[in-house]
């Protein structure tokens, strides 16, 4: 198992204006500096249009400014798009809060975003929206939506991406029992099979439940599933990232967690509560091997307040 080092550097005159913290994690002990080629995008999860009290036109705002700079090449939005699948009002709310970035935006569903009694506005999320948006945001490789719940992929610049929506699971077993997944494992491992197979490209999974402590905690995902996932992608393929949802947390909170899959560790980054204002830009170095996360909090003025790296 690879020694992790953490290292926290604390800028002492951010730290008198703000919680701005760094923090480094390191997988190798040796770094080559390199020319930089970053592909960078920004991320985010949890919009829950519909809702009162949010922040997320504020987040997605703040989002639409961001991506014209740094050369970003989309917004990545890991599920619960919706406050809730079976209110109607509610996806035109999160038609009219994406307009301004709907051609950027690759987004998969949560399970806010699904239910068995709301099969017509769950196909029109899909189709009408997500889809669509997709398309017009990347050029994909991939694209499947058994049970109307959206699994699809694109490739920025030599590293492969897959929005799994739900999660990698085939089957849902959650507290709800009501957000069907389709068979999600399934149609990742036949993508990966088909665009990456054994060339070693290095692929970023996008998902709303992940490891933190609700999402496992609360069985929303349990052990067996998530040994699947495991054996099957992280120990087979070259995943340098996972970006997930679900947990709903503030932008200044962490929640960079390390998965320890053999002698690989594989991080899952939750990427911002849009509904608390959060949000993430994302780079990733290929040839220092270096990934950059900065944690943005639209109720301090769009302020980096989280500012990590990590090493693949």
């Amino acid at each position: 198992m690879k020694k992790i080092l953490l290292t926290m550097a604390i800028n002492n005159s951010l730290l008198l204006n703000s919680s701005f913290l760094c923090y480094d994690f390191n997988a190798n002990s040796t770094n080559i500096i390199k020319e930089s080629k970053e592909i960078n995008f920004l991320a985010t999860a949890d919009i829950h249009a519909g809702y009162e009290d949010s922040y997320s036109s504020q987040t997605i705002s703040a989002i639409a400014k961001k991506l014209s700079k740094n050369n970003n090449r989309g917004v990545v939005i890991s599920g619960d798009l919706v406050g809730g699948i079976e209110y109607t009002g509610n996806l035109f709310s999160y038609k009219t809060m994406m307009s301004s970035i709907s051609t950027h935006t690759l987004a998969g569903f949560g399970n806010h975003d699904s239910g068995p009694n709301s099969k017509f506005n769950q196909t029109w999320l899909n189709q009408n929206i997500v889809k669509r948006n997709a398309m017009t945001a990347a050029p994909i490789l991939y694209y499947a939506s058994k049970d109307e719940v959206p699994v699809y992929s694109w490739n920025w610049s030599g590293i492969h991406f897959v929005q799994c929506s739900l999660a990698p699971i085939n089957k849902d077993v959650t507290v709800e029992q009501n957000n069907p997944p389709g068979p999600a494992l399934t149609e990742l491992r036949k993508d990966l099979e088909t665009n990456v197979g054994v060339n070693n490209m290095p692929v970023v999974l996008s998902f709303h439940y992940g490891y933190d402590e609700f999402s496992i905690g609360e069985n929303w995902w349990n052990q067996e599933q998530r040994s699947e996932f495991e054996n099957t992608i992280l120990a087979k393929y070259n995943v340098i990232l996972m970006s997930t949802g679900h947990l709903h947390f503030y932008p200044n909170e962490l929640y960079t967690i390390p998965v320890n899959v053999g002698k690989k560790t594989i991080y899952d980054v939750l990427s911002g509560t849009a509904l608390y204002g959060g949000y993430s830009e994302i780079s990733i170095n290929p040839d220092n091997k270096k990934i950059t996360i900065k944690r943005h909090d639209v109720n301090k003025n769009d302020d980096v307040v989280m500012n990590f790296k990590i090493n693949y």
